[in-house]
């Protein structure tokens, strides 16, 4: 059985952040530095300890009234005066911390991921010494456990079973949530989200761009950093609870991953989501096909296209479009499978290619 920490809200933080509070109204600055206020805390109480100080500092920065700059050697704080009021008040509203960790966990239980910051706005009634205990209660406990890896810093997965190492109900949001909030799911990622992946939720995540290569798996799901040629063509997104997911549209999915099956779990998958689908827009598939550019992906698609031309209405004027981008010597569909030469798309294309499914 672990032993909590014991949380009293400790009447010195309270009490350094109501004298730097009337610091500002009486002084009516417009920046301060951490050593100022180091220095004007002492000269009243010389006991004070450093961590109480840089304490009652986060506080300020936590709601607002603090915007730390680098200033030459120091960092410096530009002080927001219309915040300072609005401090004020929490202040006095702010609750002694709670004995038990039931009505905190309610509270988090809803998340599968989240930030000191976004704890902070969680608990806007706890001071900040009392979060920092809170969050060491949590671990203690087995609710929350700290992400693996330097890249992760700060960040906490939500664990619904206490003990169940970096569980994860829902990685897409997750990923969201560490990483930055406008990232771009790609290839078999989107196809999943599309509902057309043969696999369901597969235990990698495709994003688009220059992620770093070390990033530490979501739970039992890995990371892969993909890039795509002009990704602002063919954006979409949709929400998933309250999390804004971006992720390519349809057409743009199926030309991705028709251009690169490894991607999407092989051709096989890639087929069996061709066989789902009920239309698409041909005029979307020309546009992008002209951004990426790639004229052997010109005669791959017009092979697609023109196969399933009947099943999802593609017009006649779309695929002759597609056909004065076709290459001007034969390429392969696959590189492992020669096969036969379509004259009208200049492509080799192997034999049994839409079989299955």
């Amino acid at each position: 059985m672990c032993k909590i920490i014991a949380m009293e809200n400790v009447p010195r933080h309270r009490e350094t952040v109501q004298f730097i509070l009337e610091i500002l109204k009486d002084q009516k600055r417009k920046e301060i530095s951490r050593q100022e206020i180091v220095d004007l805390i002492r000269e009243k109480n010389n006991v004070v300890s450093n961590y109480t100080i840089s304490s009652a500092i986060r506080e300020f920065v936590r709601h607002g009234v603090f915007i730390r700059k680098k200033f030459k050697l120091e960092y410096r704080y530009l002080i927001k005066t219309s915040e300072i009021n609005k401090l004020a008040k929490i202040l006095r509203a702010m609750k002694k911390a709670p004995k038990g960790m039931k009505n905190i966990q309610e509270i988090i239980s809803k998340f599968n991921t989240l930030s000191r910051r976004e704890i902070d706005a969680l608990l806007p009634m706890y001071s900040v010494i009392d979060i920092d205990r809170i969050i060491v209660n949590l671990q203690k406990l087995g609710f929350i456990a700290k992400f693996h890896g330097k890249k992760t810093r700060g960040k906490y997965i939500v664990q619904p079973e206490p003990g169940q190492e970096q569980f994860l109900t829902d990685p897409i949001r997750a990923a969201v949530s560490i990483f930055r909030k406008n990232i771009l799911f790609c290839y078999n990622t989107a196809l999943e989200l599309h509902g057309l992946s043969r696999y369901g939720m597969s235990f990698v995540l495709y994003i688009h761009g220059y992620l770093p290569q070390d990033l530490p798996p979501l739970g039992d799901v890995a990371i892969k950093s993909v890039k795509i040629r002009s990704p602002e063509k063919g954006k979409t997104s949709l929400k998933r609870v309250e999390t804004v997911i971006y992720l390519t549209d349809l057409e743009r999915t199926i030309i991705d991953c028709i251009h690169r099956p490894k991607y999407a779990v092989g051709w096989e998958n890639v087929l069996y989501a061709l066989r789902r689908l009920e239309q698409l827009n041909g005029n979307r598939i020309l546009e992008y096909l002209k951004a990426i550019c790639i004229p052997s992906l010109f005669a791959k698609m017009g092979v697609v296209l023109e196969y399933f031309q009947e099943d999802w209405k593609i017009h006649n004027n779309i695929l002759n479009n597609i056909q004065m981008f076709c290459p001007s010597s034969p390429v392969r569909f696959s590189r492992n499978d020669p096969g036969c030469i379509n004259k009208r798309w200049n492509i080799y294309v192997p034999e049994g290619l839409f079989e299955g499914f």
